[in-house]
Formats: structure tokens, C-alpha cells, sequence
């Protein structure tokens, strides 16, 4: 079985907390497989609560588009 991520570790993303951008480097990487599912994916950091594979995003202008919708 092949899991592939968004991101990497290392990888310098953005995400909210606490309603405030942020940009921090993964550190971790958490995959869950139940069954035929879909991997569930958050990515760990120093300093910040585990977030989910589709808040996170590669750049600040990505992040503002999402919250756009």
C-alpha cells in the first residue's frame, strides 16, 4: 500500500489557528487507515495542535482563497 501526502516533512505551510494565519514547518506526519477508506492525514508541528491534510496549504494566498469560499 502507497500513502502519498500533500505535503512533506520540512515542508513550510500555512494553516489557521485560532483564526490567525500561520506558517510553520512539518515536523510529523499522521496517517490513519480504516478499511477500503481514505487515508486520514494531519501534519504535526513544534508549537501548534495537529492539523488536518486540507487546511494546510502550501502557500498564504492558497490559504486566503480557501477561506474565501
Amino acid at each position: 500500500m502507497n500513502i502519498k501526502t500533500k505535503h512533506n516533512i520540512g515542508d513550510a505551510v500555512w494553516f489557521l489557528d485560532d483564526y490567525r494565519a500561520q506558517c510553520c514547518k512539518i515536523t510529523g506526519v499522521d496517517v490513519q487507515v480504516l478499511g477500503t477508506s481514505k487515508p486520514f492525514v494531519q501534519y504535526r508541528f513544534c508549537v501548534f495542535p495537529p492539523v488536518k491534510e486540507e487546511h494546510v496549504f502550501k502557500s498564504k494566498e492558497e490559504l486566503i482563497k480557501y477561506i474565501e469560499k
